[in-house]
């Protein structure tokens, strides 16, 4: 009955999808793709709780001997459950956009785009990765699931990120629509802020989330490794920052419309690309989906559909674009400063894309396999990153239109804190002014420019600003520490590997690590090796930690589980592996100063978004 159920509710919302593409009773529609969509979703939730071996996608990804909270995530942790979610969010955002947008010429035309998209994933969904798909003879148990991914982590990461990817296909909706009805209204550009502002919160939890998972539980000891699939994730995110900006200057100046347009097709193109790279087993990653390259050209073609038929309406259109806007400014505006960050956004986002796509295309054409790691980003990325932040400590400066010449005298103080804290920070640390210690410095810059520019605001005790600077200082502030937690972490990181006994220490980076004893324990659907570590530092005991290296039966595989002393915004991190001579075992260390910074900031970054939402009502 479940599987019957599962198939009759994704073909009912594929009908109602198809119905959507024209403009009649939208409302009902979008609200009825969404409710077999949900039906769908929660029959696939409840099969994976359950245990119903009749579901081959249940066999592939569960056992009976799994925790109930990775039974749960284990629906979207494969191909077929992952779309469904996918799916699922982007009825959610058309239900929601059909219910609170005001009617209009734009609203019409985007929610039938928005259903004719939806339609495309429900036939892939249907056609070439229906998750219930059934087997028989019913198994009595499942094979379980990749180990990495029974994690808390992996249970709340994807879904916020697919509601980052997901809510981007509304921006593409709104575009178009707006070159098909051939100009801008009046709310357009707020509309379109707001429906960006949404899934961009979500991707950037969803990237910090990810990154977080990847320095918790692949024992790497890190939280980002230039991974195709990982870069997957950002290109999108650095796309719709620049796109956030361009709209703010439509907003407010109604000024590079059509580079906004094209911006919001790039943007969910981007997505598809990514959802193209992790689905179509052209990767080979703890990220990836294993999946049958028929798979990938049914993607390919949804690409060809939606982001070709978008850029092919852009050239269309574009010529006979109208909107009503005063094109004066000066090189020292606003409107210049945010210009030259979109420059700097996309060439960081085409940066990636060369470096991600790059072996890909190599191994295609020659056979010739390499790989493009951390050196090929530091040397490209890096540089322009730097410039960005920059900039982006100098563009609040500026004023709408007009030069403002003057705005270099506001610079002194932030420059002088800079200076001076750089002098006793190269003093105090003795490191040489390379890459991480500039990275520490531009850190020191925005935070000082966003400090200044709020008490320049602010200096009369007027606190009642727009909400939008507001958001601009808190994600400002966010993306200072953000790099600062990147640059310390990984430029004064401490690593050690060495052989252990019980009984044996280590002195490491201030603190004396001692290894207690080593005991094996019975998880619910585990083995493990588990260390019982002391530390010490200045003599006192300060944490007791307990890392295990993880042996799964039925799954026939190990995931390692550090153990994670956190000294304010540093980290002590453990690892316990094999056995080795002598009743001793593999341990890595590492010493990581302020990486708490990573995610703190990054959530800075998001709430700024968050307040940003709450702005003006928007009219079209």
């Amino acid at each position: 009955m479940l599987p019957l159920m599962g198939n009759i509710s994704l073909l009912f919302a594929l009908f109602a999808a198809l119905a959507g593409v024209t403009f009649k009773k939208q409302k009902i529609i979008c609200a009825t793709i969404f409710f077999f969509a949900t039906l769908a979703f929660f029959a696939l939730i409840y099969a994976h709780a359950a245990s119903d071996f009749r579901l081959l996608n249940v066999v592939e990804n569960s056992n009976l001997a799994k925790p109930f909270i990775y039974k749960i995530s284990g629906t979207w942790g494969n191909h077929e459950g992952s779309l469904l979610l996918f799916i699922w969010l982007l009825s959610l955002y058309a239900a929601l956009f059909a219910l609170v947008v005001p009617e209009g010429d734009i609203k019409k035309t985007a929610l039938a785009i928005e259903c004719g998209i939806i339609a495309g994933f429900l036939a892939f969904n249907l056609l070439a990765s229906n998750p219930f798909t059934t087997v028989f003879p019913v198994p009595p148990d499942g094979n379980g699931q990749n180990p990495i991914l029974q994690d808390i982590g992996l249970a709340i990461h994807p879904p916020i990120l697919y509601a980052g990817y997901t809510g981007f296909s509304l921006v593409l909706s709104l575009a178009i629509a707006a070159l098909i009805v051939g100009e801008i209204p009046y709310g357009f550009a707020q509309l379109l802020k707001k429906w960006l502002t949404l899934p961009w919160c979500f991707l950037t939890v969803g990237i910090a989330l990810g990154s977080w998972w990847a320095y918790r539980d692949l024992g790497w000891g890190g939280f980002w490794f230039w991974d195709p699939v990982e870069n997957s994730s950002l290109l999108p995110w650095l796309s719709a920052t620049a796109l956030y900006h361009s709209a703010i200057v439509l907003h407010k100046r109604k000024l590079f419309p059509l580079w906004t347009i094209f911006l919001s097709i790039f943007t969910f193109t981007l997505c598809l690309i990514g959802f193209f790279l992790v689905r179509s087993g052209v990767l080979t990653s703890v990220h990836s989906f294993a999946s049958d390259p028929m798979r990938g050209i049914f993607i390919l073609l949804l690409l060809a559909m939606i982001s070709g038929g978008g850029f092919f309406v852009f050239a269309l259109r574009a010529g006979k674009f109208s909107s009503r806007s005063d094109p004066s400014f000066t090189i020292f505006s606003r409107e210049s400063a945010i210009m030259l960050n979109n420059l700097f956004l996309i060439t960081l986002c085409l940066t990636v894309f060369l470096g991600t796509i790059y072996p890909i295309m190599l191994e295609v054409f020659t056979g010739e396999a390499v790989s493009v790691g951390a050196p090929y980003y530091y040397l490209t990325f890096v540089p322009i990153a730097f410039a960005l932040v920059f900039f982006a400590g100098v563009g609040p400066f500026l004023k709408w239109r007009d030069g403002n010449k003057s705005a270099s005298s506001k610079l002194i103080v932030p420059a002088l804190v800079t200076a001076l804290f750089g002098s006793f920070l190269y003093f105090k640390l003795g490191k040489k002014p390379d890459m991480f210690f500039s990275g520490i410095i531009f850190g020191i810059w925005l935070f000082s420019t966003t400090t200044y520019q709020f008490y320049e605001k602010t200096r009369w005790k007027n606190f009642v600003q727009p909400r939008t600077f507001y958001a601009m200082i808190i994600s400002h502030f966010g993306v200072a520490v953000l790099l600062i937690g990147i640059t310390a972490s990984q430029g004064w990181k401490g690593e050690d590997e060495k052989n252990m006994a019980a009984g044996e220490r280590l002195n490491f980076a201030g603190y004396d690590v001692q290894l207690d004893a080593v005991k094996i324990t019975i998880g619910k659907n585990y083995l493990a090796r588990r260390g019982i570590f002391s530390v010490r530092k200045n003599g006192q005991l300060v944490a007791e930690l307990a890392p295990e290296l993880r042996f799964f039966p039925v799954e026939g595989g190990q995931a390692t589980e550090p153990a994670i002393y956190y000294d304010f915004l540093s980290n002590l991190y453990i690892i316990i592996g094999d056995p080795a001579e002598k009743k001793s075992y593999a341990v890595r260390i590492y010493y990581k100063p302020l990486i708490v910074l990573i995610w703190l900031g990054a959530g800075m970054i998001a709430l700024g978004g968050a307040v940003s939402l709450s702005g003006e009502k928007h009219e079209i």
